[in-house]
């Protein structure tokens, strides 16, 4: 085999980042499978170059997840942070690489519902996250990301405290910077606070999970009014806090908050499909409140309008046809 040289495997990465930056998920799979190989061959005379390739395992394994296929996302993954283990083991600049890979491995478990799995790689990344922190602040910003996400996978586990616990330093972090994360379009604080409030209202303090729902409907209005970029952030604040009012029966709160939350997904979803099923669920929501309140003809034209999303759905996804169904069973219930 020709020898390989370095900057082949540079030209592929930027190749693959702009794939997967522009969507291209299908061809930026493929261009990182040759950039794993290509890696493999050079780490046999450029041992420097083993963080390389633990970092292009990851990558692959986070591609596997964008075409569907999460099932094998796993041992790229595990194949990635045995690399890194044994690279930080003999130096600390590892550290937060292998932070971030056991952070993304655990939450491709925690979307196979492998919620042990996710817990156990979640604590680990969190444990030298904090030494990283030690050594240099700018990490900050990452730790309550990562804060975030372990309380998120705590509450699904069922370990209450440890979730309110991680849910709380993440806000605390969040408060004192100003970092805006790209992932999924969102602000760091409010999204933060949004979880908080999902947390608060799973352990019945219904008090904090109203304060800290409001205050994160705050923050993401103001920079959607800025910026359209955090819309979707917002429509998800507005349903979070839409429930909690539902729940202290303030069925009018709840009404304002869903009807506006549904306004959004209805402008957005032409633009980000996947915001569709969102649209559907609460419209559902939106009908039952207006049912309660006695206005079946709002609530008739709100199922309506549900069950033609989720007929649509349900061409290429049989699941929403029971959920379809659901809908139908709702709109006899309404003299439909």
């Amino acid at each position: 085999m020709p020898r390989i040289h370095p900057y082949r495997a540079e030209c592929l990465k930027s190749l693959g980042l702009y794939l997967r930056d522009n969507e291209r998920f299908e061809e930026g799979f493929f261009i990182t499978q040759e950039l794993v190989i290509t890696y493999r061959e050079l780490v046999k005379n450029h041992q420097h170059l083993r963080g390389e390739l633990a970092l292009s395992l990851n990558s692959l394994g986070q591609n596997y997840k964008e075409i569907g296929q999460l099932q094998n996302s796993i041992e790229p993954g595990h194949e990635a942070v045995q690399m890194l283990r044994e690279l930080s083991r003999n130096d600390s600049k590892f550290d937060p690489e292998l932070s971030m890979v056991l952070q993304e491995l655990g939450a491709r478990y925690f979307e196979l519902s492998c919620f042990r799995e996710a817990l156990e790689l979640s604590r680990e990344s969190l444990v030298i996250l904090r030494k990283v922190v030690q050594r240099d602040s700018k990490y900050s910003t990452r730790l309550a990301v990562s804060l975030n996400n372990f309380g998120n996978i705590c509450k699904d586990y069922g370990d209450n405290n440890s979730m309110i616990v991680a849910l709380e330093e993440a806000v605390k972090l969040a408060r004192q910077t100003d970092f805006v994360s790209t992932d999924d379009l969102s602000n760091l604080l409010p999204i933060s606070l949004v979880s908080l409030s999902d947390g608060y209202s799973s352990v019945s303090r219904s008090q904090e999970a109203l304060a800290a729902a409001e205050e994160s409907v705050i923050l993401l209005r103001n920079l959607s009014g800025q910026n359209p970029f955090y819309l979707k952030a917002l429509a998800s604040a507005l349903n979070n806090l839409g429930d909690i009012f539902f729940e202290q029966e303030r069925h009018q709160d709840a009404l304002a908050s869903l009807q506006e939350c549904v306004q959004i997904f209805r402008k957005e979803s032409p633009l980000f499909s996947e915001l569709l099923p969102h649209l559907a669920i609460n419209l559902v929501r939106l009908a039952s409140i207006y049912a309660n309140n006695g206005n079946l003809q709002q609530a008739r034209s709100a199922l309506e309008e549900s069950a033609a999303i989720l007929r649509k759905l349900a061409v290429s996804e049989p699941a929403y046809a029971q959920e379809l169904e659901k809908v139908h069973g709702f709109m006899r219930q309404v003299g439909y």
